[in-house]
């Protein structure tokens, strides 16, 4: 019997975390098309992307893959903008792509409030660092400096 639990608490421990794309995000959150409406003639674009993580649990080692996959997946014209930001959420029954497209307003009013883990800022192309929160935490939010290597 103790030899079960073990086995079903290390396979739980080994579920592979998975990051995508969060484009039903992007859709009703509708920041990049807010950003356009409000440049003025000669301004530098703006732009956000999200990303969506499954099986997320709250460890260093975690935090530094989705560091590192944050920085493989910038988009490449990311140092042309005058402020360009990453948003990762942590994949729920709430925050998944099928409700948040059928749901829109949720992104607002639970998403970001409760499944919100990162954000990552560049300004003009230079980084200025990360927001954290840790779950079940609604503030503080912890503010570090990061760099991509």
């Amino acid at each position: 019997m103790a030899l079960t639990i073990i086995s079903m608490v290390y396979a739980f421990c080994q579920r592979k975390m998975i990051i995508e794309p969060f484009k039903a995000a992007e859709e009703a959150r509708g920041a990049n098309k807010w950003f356009e409406s409000k440049r003025k003639p000669g301004d530098r674009k703006s732009k956000v992307d999200y990303f969506l993580v499954d099986n997320f649990y709250d460890s260093d080692t975690n935090c530094k893959h989705i560091d590192d996959y944050v920085c493989s997946n910038l988009d490449s014209n990311y140092r042309e903008y005058k402020d360009y930001f990453v948003h990762v959420f942590r994949k729920t029954r709430i925050t998944n792509p099928e409700n948040i497209a059928k749901n829109p307003t949720e992104i607002a009013n639970h998403s970001e409030i409760y499944d919100l883990l990162f954000v990552y800022k560049w300004y003009y192309g230079n980084q200025k660092g990360k927001k954290h929160r840790h779950l079940g935490e609604q503030f503080p939010i912890k503010t570090t400096d990061f760099e991509c290597e």
